[in-house]
């Protein structure tokens, strides 16, 4: 009997109902499409160089705020201050201070890039390797 009502309607009242499940149809299509939020979107995020001269590798690094690291602006300014390259810890704040962690947020996907000025001469001369870790 679950068909009964629909076979009792005249063909002018089953026509208005099919019509008006479209238009709710195409309201929640245009809700969704124009109302809310992207799916997903992308921030770039550059480092603050800090300095660790004791290699705590247990220590957080804050970029900015009242408990901010010790900076560098560049490379040149560090050999100019006698830093060591091992001394140079690359902290960055995510998500950016005017955006905040929502707790609908299903995950968050990090791309690390890696732009390095390398000489091999120096490579081969220091035969090193770089340790990189990432703490959440």
């Amino acid at each position: 009997m679950a068909g009964a009502v629909l076979e009792n309607l005249s063909s002018k009242k089953l026509s208005v109902f099919c019509l008006c499940l479209l238009v709710v149809q195409i309201a929640c299509f245009l809700v969704g499409g124009l109302i809310a939020p992207a799916p997903s979107s992308a921030h770039n995020i550059l480092t603050t160089k800090c300095i660790d001269p004791s290699f705590n590798l247990k220590k957080w690094f804050q970029p900015r705020g009242p408990h901010a690291c010790d900076k560098v602006r560049d490379f040149d300014e560090a050999t100019k201050r006698g830093i060591y390259a091992d001394w140079i810890v690359f902290s960055a704040k995510v998500p950016h201070d005017p955006n905040t962690m929502h707790r609908s947020f299903q995950y968050m996907l990090g791309v690390l890039v890696m732009d390095i000025a390398f000489s091999e001469e120096e490579g081969k001369r220091l035969g090193e390797s770089v340790t990189k870790t990432v703490d959440s």
